[in-house]
């Protein structure tokens, strides 16, 4: 008995100080550091606008495009870290009309910009990318590209990152500290197919040559980078007016084409028992909440202009105007 207590204690006292039997500490790497931190190279430069062009091709499930980021100068500059994960590869960095010299260090790329980055001023830089993006497997658990089939086997994609970072499908400043002021999206893709995206469907227009059509969103409030999230497939819409406490708001309801019926039976009378300062008020939410649950309705969000709720039928979106 003397022997098995003097090993017990012995067990005890050469555990680490904090430590617990059976845990262990989480290493951070170097991918970690450079994702999370406000880096010396992501710190000098406020993002302001991101013009986002991007093409989608269903039939290898590969993206290509570029993103012009305009930015604020803050300080004196070092190196720009832009955010890309693999295996996408950025091809090139373009400023002032030059092509910058740039390094990868994992998913994280330093640009040596060659123009002159006086304090205060406004510029511009473009990122030129394209490959494969990681698929998520479990969405919108696990991020990435999702390449998925409509309730008609009709190609239907979309992204979840807000977890993994907006930069598993585009480039950016991949840091929640900052977001662009604003956002112009263009999203490519093969006619018929509608691409739906965050805030106000300023036009679209068909490239003849080879039967795509590009559709160009523009949001002209403060939007985190995950939340730039395209929604690709056979759409309608129809649209409403709700009587807001200023002016009236238009609201537009994208849906998959084979549940319009549907949509507009049912959104139609969520947005009459609207009562206050917007479509759907903290007292109306509960409702509102309860029965989109089951028809997979995209809605108003003021910093995103778009929510998912569930899995079901009807595919929705809508943005509120004002």
């Amino acid at each position: 008995m003397k022997i098995v207590l003097a090993t017990i204690v012995f067990i005890f006292l050469c555990v680490p100080a904090g430590a617990q039997p059976g845990t262990q500490q989480k290493k951070y790497t170097r991918a970690d550091s450079l994702r999370g931190s406000i880096t010396p190279e992501r710190e000098w430069w406020d993002a302001l606008h991101y013009d986002l062009h991007v093409h989608f091709n269903y039939a290898d499930s590969t993206v290509k495009g570029y993103n012009a980021i305009q930015y604020k100068v803050q300080k004196t500059p070092r190196r720009m870290q832009i955010d890309l994960m693999k295996p996408l590869v950025l091809d090139s960095v373009v400023q002032d009309g030059s092509t910058q010299q740039f390094e990868q260090d994992g998913n994280a790329y330093f640009i040596h910009l060659l123009s002159p980055q006086e304090q205060n001023s406004i510029q511009s830089i473009t990122v030129y990318y394209h490959g494969k993006p990681q698929v998520a497997v479990r969405p919108p658990w696990g991020g990435g590209l999702i390449w998925a089939r409509d309730g008609k086997e009709r190609p239907w994609i979309s992204i979840a990152c807000q977890g993994l970072g907006a930069s598993v499908w585009y480039p950016c400043k991949d840091h929640q500290s900052d977001e662009p002021d604003s956002a112009s999206i263009h999203l490519t893709v093969p006619d018929p197919l509608v691409a739906v995206a965050n805030g106000r469907l300023k036009g679209e227009k068909k490239v003849e040559r080879n039967g795509e059509v590009t559709f160009q969103w523009s949001v002209v409030s403060p939007i985190n980078n995950y939340n730039i999230i395209p929604y690709v497939g056979y759409y309608t819409h129809f649209k409403q007016t709700y009587a807001g406490q200023k002016r009236p708001l238009d609201v537009t309801y994208w849906v998959l084409d084979y549940n319009l019926q549907q949509a507009q039976t049912h959104l139609r009378h969520d947005v009459s028992i609207g009562s206050g300062l917007t479509p759907f008020t903290k007292t109306d939410i509960r409702s509102w909440m309860r029965h989109t649950w089951e028809w997979n309705i995209r809605a108003p969000l003021p910093m995103a202009t778009v929510i998912k709720t569930g899995t079901g039928v009807t595919t929705c979106r809508a943005a509120a105007g004002g």
